[in-house]
C-alpha cells in the first residue's frame, strides 16, 4: 500500500490537513474564574468575632460575694519593728489582729 504524503512530504492521516488544531486560550477562562470567585467572596456572610455565652446569674443581686479575698502583709524590718499592712504595731496588737483575722470568712491570705 502506498503511503500518502502531503505537500510538505510528511505522512498524514485521513482528514489531516497539515494544520495544528486550534486551542482555546486560558486567559478568558481565568478571567471568568476570577470574576466568579470575587462574586462569591463578596456575597459570603460576615465573620462574627464574638462568641455569645449564657452565664448563670446569681439568684439575688445582694448575693454577689467578694471577687478576691483581701491580702494582709506582715513585714519585719531589720531593726525588729513589726508592720501590719505597712502600719507599725506592737506584739500585743499583732496577736489581737491575728486572732480577729482568723475568724474572717473568706479567710484572707497572709
Amino acid at each position: 500500500m502506498a503511503s500518502r504524503r502531503g505537500a510538505r512530504g510528511r505522512a498524514f492521516l485521513p482528514f489531516d490537513h497539515g494544520q495544528p488544531i486550534a486551542t482555546i486560550g486560558l486567559a478568558p477562562f481565568a478571567g471568568i474564574l476570577l470574576t466568579v470567585m470575587l462574586v462569591f467572596a463578596a456575597l459570603r456572610p460576615p465573620v462574627q468575632h464574638a462568641v455569645l455565652v449564657d452565664l448563670p446569674a446569681p439568684p439575688y443581686p445582694g448575693e454577689i460575694g467578694v471577687l478576691s479575698p483581701p491580702t494582709n502583709k506582715i513585714i519585719i524590718t531589720r531593726d525588729g519593728q513589726v508592720l501590719w499592712n505597712a502600719a507599725p504595731v506592737s506584739d500585743a496588737q499583732l496577736a489581737d489582729i491575728l486572732l480577729s483575722v482568723a475568724d474572717d470568712n473568706p479567710q484572707p491570705s497572709l
